[in-house]
């Protein structure tokens, strides 16, 4: 009796972990994250993108920017367009639902680059941390409103306007439902006692 469930829990659980993982990587629909150097100093990533389980407004996933390190010139933060309030607006991370957008497939977010040295060089690298198989175009909205199609990896230098600087990430997507390609026999795997 013993062996026989073991024949059928064993399988159960392989079957269950199995989708447990396939779940998460569908739920990270798009992942991108950004980070800045100024003179030599650079900032921690922040991270960006869509998600399936991410909720409107603030969630689990949106993370706020803990204070600079004493002395530390550099600062960088996404800036929420419609903020919680009593917080302040300075994030590490956002990330908005997939297919939730009222303005049919595009997300946008602006982020905030502080720093005192006007004039110096700044680097700003963006990667595509979680590539999946939809597709996508990512634009880089500069301060005279020219937007810069990027392609990811990307390294998009330019001087340090002044104190404060803005510029948005504007994103184009398809379909937020991820189609995964599986045999027929692997189909049928599912099925078998």
């Amino acid at each position: 009796m013993m062996k026989a469930a073991c024949r059928l829990l064993v399988p159960a659980i392989v079957c269950l972990l199995s989708l447990s993982t396939a779940t998460a990587a569908r739920a990270q629909l798009h992942t991108f994250g950004y980070r800045v150097t100024i003179n030599g100093s650079t900032s921690d990533w922040h991270t960006f993108g869509l998600r399936m389980d991410a909720l409107p407004g603030l969630d689990a996933f949106d993370l706020p920017q803990p204070p600079p390190p004493p002395g530390f010139p550099l600062q960088t933060y996404f800036v929420m367009l419609e903020p919680p309030t009593g917080l302040p607006n300075r994030w590490l991370s956002d990330f908005r639902p997939a297919g939730e957008s009222s303005n049919g497939g595009v997300e946008l977010w602006q982020f905030v680059i502080e720093s005192p040295d006007a004039g110096a060089g700044c680097r700003l690298e963006l990667q595509d941390l979680a590539p999946v198989s939809s597709a996508y175009d990512l634009y880089l909205i500069g301060a005279n409103g020219a937007a810069e199609t990027l392609s990811l990896p990307a390294v998009v230098d330019f001087p340090v306007e002044g104190a404060t600087m803005t510029r948005f990430l504007e994103l184009h997507y398809g379909s937020p439902i991820p189609v995964v390609h599986d045999s027929w026999g692997g189909v049928k795997a599912l099925y078998r006692r």
